[in-house]
């Protein structure tokens, strides 16, 4: 899951108003030679390929599209994946994980109750940061 909330905060820092962002599927020497251009992987993508591969990123970024989090771009190709922007769930589910200390807890009471899906992940978020902010206003 840590792959999913850094896709999400970097969706979110390369998308705007009028800026998509994209990843690039980083095998794509077959692809270059059958299209004739090079295809050049974005800044951003680079760290998250060093961390999670590019298998496991691609995989996650669809993931993200089909749970909801992030809204595709334009048409997707074999070795392009558009993205528009964080859907209102990936804003809401981002800002409750985007502080380390939140998304900490999170995963370690996730590992106790020994649920790892996304929707548990996200439910715990919330009540997480719903938690955080009771302690905040006297009463937690």
């Amino acid at each position: 899951m840590d792959c999913v909330r850094d896709i999400l905060l970097c969706v979110e820092e390369h998308t705007g108003f009028n800026l998509r962002c994209h990843f690039v599927n980083a095998n794509t020497e077959e692809m270059q030679d059958f299209l004739g251009i090079e295809l050049s992987i974005p800044s951003y993508q680079i760290p998250l390929l060093d961390l999670y591969g590019n298998e496991k990123l691609l995989y996650h970024v669809t993931y993200c599209i089909r749970a909801d989090l992030i809204e595709e771009g334009e048409p997707s190709w074999e070795y392009d994946i558009y993205i528009s922007d964080l859907t209102v769930s990936g804003h809401e589910f981002l800002n409750d994980i985007r502080s380390n200390k939140l998304w900490e807890e999170v995963k370690t009471t996730a590992k106790a109750a020994g649920v790892a899906s996304l929707k548990s992940l996200i439910s715990i978020a919330s009540n997480v940061a719903t938690s955080y902010v009771n302690k905040f206003i006297g009463l937690g």
